[in-house]
């Protein structure tokens, strides 16, 4: 019976984390999984088995519900992209606040142990924009070079991919965090997602050269999450506890250019602007705002 709640909550955190602006890092902490995972990670080493018991059911679940909902991920963007995206965007918004309440929160400490002056305070300033910048070319670069990558992968490709799963998982186990969200700003997200589809039907239909061909993409961010959780995720945590003022400017900077990601990677055929979809996309903002807002306040 614990192997399957913990199944089934590990299907919540997979869930959580391919949606966009949510962090799995928070749904974890919201089913109380989420110190005895860190625990487990940690310790897988010094007592394998222990560790291997308490993750096994945990990361079926995640995964479980990864490759179930990308199936529904593909299906809504594909057939009402502007809801779906005016979704998604509500999700990111509704966690700024959060964010920018950590920034501030960084800032005043600071400010008390008299370590920001006026040079660190136009430097985080600088921050904001540039990586705000920096996430905007790197989509508008990425909508240009992805067409065709499952057909024409590289080594440099293969590389990316495998620094994409590396800093996507260690920023779904950083509560507030969402690392789909990181994949979506980088151009990444719907290529992985879409991977994991074909994968699945192409396992079904036994095609084995149309598995091979996703596992170009999929084994190398498969290996970068595992390593991601390892290492990457103890390196954030430390940008956060020694210099968490330039860190969330660096992240607030990369999510103010997340809704540029999310309307260059969706295609939007004919009609997908029209009242009645446009009204909806408005109400989905609305309603997935208030949630994301809600687990914010939750987390908090």
């Amino acid at each position: 019976m614990k192997f399957l709640i913990d199944f089934i909550k590990g299907g919540i955190i997979g869930i959580a984390n391919i949606v966009p602006g949510v962090s799995g890092g928070t749904l974890a902490l919201m089913l109380g999984v989420y110190n005895k995972m860190l625990g487990a990670i940690s310790g897988l080493l010094k007592q394998f088995k222990k560790s291997v018991k308490i993750l096994l059911p945990i990361l079926l679940g995640c995964a479980f519900g990864i490759v179930a909902f990308s199936f529904i991920i593909t299906y809504l963007i594909q057939n009402h992209p502007f809801p779906t995206s005016m979704s998604f965007i509500g999700l990111i918004f509704g966690g700024i606040p959060m964010l920018f309440m950590c920034f501030q929160k960084a800032m005043k400490q600071s400010d008390a142990q008299k370590k920001e002056g006026r040079t660190t305070r136009i430097t985080i300033s600088v921050l904001l924009f540039l990586f705000f910048l920096a996430g905007s070319i790197l989509l508008s670069l990425q909508k240009t070079s992805d067409e065709g990558t499952t057909h024409d992968i590289s080594f440099v490709y293969i590389i990316v991919v495998f620094l994409m799963g590396m800093i996507a998982s260690a920023a779904m186990i950083i509560p507030g965090i969402s690392g789909s969200l990181i994949m979506m700003i980088f151009g990444y997200y719907f290529e992985i997602v879409g991977a994991v589809k074909d994968f699945v039907h192409a396992l079904k239909d036994m095609d084995v050269d149309k598995m091979l061909s996703n596992c170009k993409i999929l084994v190398p961010f498969g290996i970068g999450v595992i390593l991601g959780i390892f290492l990457v995720a103890k390196v954030i945590k430390w940008l956060l506890d020694k210099h968490p003022a330039p860190t969330y400017a660096s992240i607030l900077g990369l999510i103010a250019a997340s809704p540029v990601s999310i309307f260059l990677k969706v295609e939007f055929p004919e009609g997908s602007f029209g009242p009645l979809p446009i009204t909806i996309g408005c109400i989905l903002f609305i309603a997935f705002f208030a949630v994301s807002l809600k687990f914010s306040k939750i987390e908090e």
